[in-house]
């Protein structure tokens, strides 16, 4: 996961998520945050939204491994 606020030196802008945009890169994008509200460092994995309706944990795109 990155935490994007700047692109060549200057803020983020609105128009490309700005202030600050999160990027997961190698995931299918429903498994992307569109809005961040909070983040929370966990010592154990935990079931998210999309997993908890059956949906992969990885969520690799290249290997097919949409559902779970």
């Amino acid at each position: 996961m990155l935490l994007v606020h700047t692109a060549e030196g200057k803020p983020l802008p609105r128009e490309h998520g700005g202030p600050v945009r999160m990027i997961t890169p190698q995931l299918y994008a429903w498994k992307g945050s569109k809005w961040i509200q909070r983040i929370e460092f966990l010592t154990h994995d935990r079931p998210g939204f999309w997993e908890t309706r059956g949906y992969s944990n990885t969520a690799h795109p290249w290997r097919d491994d949409r559902y779970s």
